[in-house]
């Protein structure tokens, strides 16, 4: 709706304009009207008038003054001019500043609601351009906003196999994404492995330090002269992945692993916590899941050593052609010792396929498969307590590389393989059961909860990577191996608290807790009052 303006020194003309048309069935809001110039502009500066319909010949200040300055203030008024005078000099005036159309008087009431219909279609139209403009910039922004999200679910997307790596599919991926990669780009990963915290942080607390932590990655380890970004693995895995363009000069390994040192003290100092940094090799996207694999296979074997910097994916698996991607054999292993057998047998299927369509396929790929798998089943038996005999593991011929003749063969032979080691469990009554190492590491945090308990402390006990076992003890217990201590202290302080007799000073000493004060703050936190309202609730009911 629009508001529109009739100006003319006659009144006549001016009630004329204003009753002598329906206007009913346009889009006019309100109809404004005036005698002079003075009028007309006080109204313009005053309300939203859109039309302008004026006469040229008025006393005083005239028509075309008028229409100077709407062209001047509002340029978007369309403006029709009614005149007595057909006089050339006239309408080229009018014209001159943009105006919409002009009619002689005696005026033509239909002809002059025609060119007002008019008007308000070019009105409508530029209404919907703007509308549309400010859609489009708005998009634009919303995109420029989510590059970040969009870029890091590309790296999920690739991490996680959830898109099939051939070079065709990660270039569509990429352009569906709208995201600012090259396809071509080769890719430096470092993972940044999280050894220790020191401190006791909830598990928010510890979320908010490892953003900062990636963050800070990028910045000293990047800086100003590299690409890249910090990725968060869905298995709670830090990596950054350098970007190197094709042709540009690669970054020194001595300046990298400097960089990545400064990186490792500053976590120590800055964010409460102990990191090693392992560096992989360079690679294309495709084959980013298998370089990252084996730096988390470095990570896992590596029980000697913290804050370190260690250059590891040039280091193992010299011998095994460049080509090859293995699954994710720690994610299988925890789904067989979990029981979850259609998830397992979802993924199986789901990695063949993906090996059958990329034809990439070699004899070693399939070789290297069959041993990565029976070390598997070897360690998911051992912790179902499954003597090795029961199961076919070698087949008739006992030749285990028999099954390696076809991806067919290799997937029909480790699907069946699986069925029966399920089936065993089931036979057993143990159809899902912890790891042992996650065992022993909840037997020694409930009979020690007076002791000083610290990750670093049982990863040797269990005698693995504090890095691993803590992201092993959150996959199966659903929360961090501090915030269950935490949680473990606090609830055996409530049954004691539960004694009257007992000093409130003395429970705290007893689950760990040297100073008073920490203790009333973590039970406060977690059951949300002091220990003595506690202690006091507790007595009068």
């Amino acid at each position: 709706m629009y508001d529109l303006l009739i100006v003319d020194d006659e009144p006549i003309a001016v009630r004329a304009i204003e009753r002598g048309i329906d206007w009913s069935d346009l889009d006019i809001r309100r109809i404004h009207t005036a005698g002079d110039y003075e009028d007309a502009v006080e109204i313009l500066d005053n309300h939203p008038v859109r039309i302008l319909i004026t006469d040229i010949e008025m006393p005083g200040t005239n028509g075309i003054r008028l229409l100077e300055y709407v062209n001047r203030c509002y340029p978007r008024v369309r403006a029709i001019v009614t005149t007595g005078h057909s006089q050339f000099e006239y309408i080229q005036k009018a014209l001159q500043y943009r105006t919409l159309d002009y009619l002689l008087k005696p005026l033509d009431f239909k002809q002059l609601k025609s060119i007002v219909e008019r008007a308000i279609r070019e009105l409508d139209h530029e209404r919907d351009m703007e509308s549309l403009h400010r859609s489009y910039e708005e998009s634009q922004l919303q995109w420029q906003r989510n590059l970040p999200i969009l870029e890091d679910r590309f790296w999920q997307d690739v991490l996680n196999h959830r898109i099939r790596l051939t070079p065709d599919n990660i270039r569509s991926t990429i352009e569906s994404y709208r995201i600012r990669l090259r396809p071509d780009l080769t890719i430096l990963p470092v993972l940044i492995s999280i050894e220790l915290w020191h401190g006791s942080f909830s598990a928010s607390e510890e979320e908010a330090l490892e953003y900062a932590l990636r963050k800070a990655a990028e910045e000293l380890i990047l800086r100003d002269d590299l690409e890249g970004r910090s990725v968060h693995d869905r298995n709670g895995v830090n990596v950054l992945l350098i970007y190197l363009a094709e042709g540009a000069e690669p970054i020194p390994q001595q300046q990298l692993t400097e960089r990545c040192r400064n990186f490792v003290e500053t976590c120590g100092e800055m964010f409460y916590c102990s990191v090693s940094c392992y560096i992989g090799d360079p690679c294309p996207i495709e084959q980013v899941p298998y370089s990252f694999r084996q730096l988390l296979r470095a990570e896992r074997d590596n029980v000697t050593e913290m804050r370190t910097v260690c250059c590891a994916a040039s280091a193992r698996n010299r011998d095994i052609h460049v080509d090859i991607r293995l699954p994710a054999f720690e994610e299988w292993q925890t789904m067989l010792e979990t029981g979850r057998k259609t998830e397992f047998l979802h993924a199986h299927d789901e990695w063949f396929h993906s090996l059958a369509d990329s034809g990439s396929a070699t004899p070693e790929t399939l070789r290297a498969f069959c041993i990565g798998f029976m070390n598997m089943i070897f360690q998911v038996s051992s912790v179902h307590g499954i003597p090795l005999s029961e199961l076919p593991i070698f087949g008739d011929d006992h030749d285990l590389y028999a099954h390696c003749r076809s991806i067919q063969t290799l997937s029909l032979w480790s699907a069946r393989l699986t069925e029966e080691l399920f089936a065993r469990c089931q036979k057993l009554g143990r159809p899902s059961l912890r790891s042992p190492a996650i065992e022993t590491t909840l037997a020694h945090i409930n009979e020690n909860l007076d002791e000083d308990l610290s990750l670093e402390s049982i990863a040797r006990l269990v005698h693995l990577n504090p890095a691993y076992l803590s992201r092993l003890f959150k996959k199966e217990m659903g929360v961090s191996m501090s915030e269950y201590i935490i949680q473990a202290r606090i609830t055996r302080a409530k049954d004691m608290l539960r004694s009257p007799d007992v000093k409130i000073s003395s429970i705290a000493a007893s689950v760990g807790y040297t100073h008073f004060s920490h203790f009333a703050k973590m039970f406060r936190r977690i059951v949300g009052m002091s220990p003595h309202e506690y202690r006091n609730h507790f007595l009068q009911r």
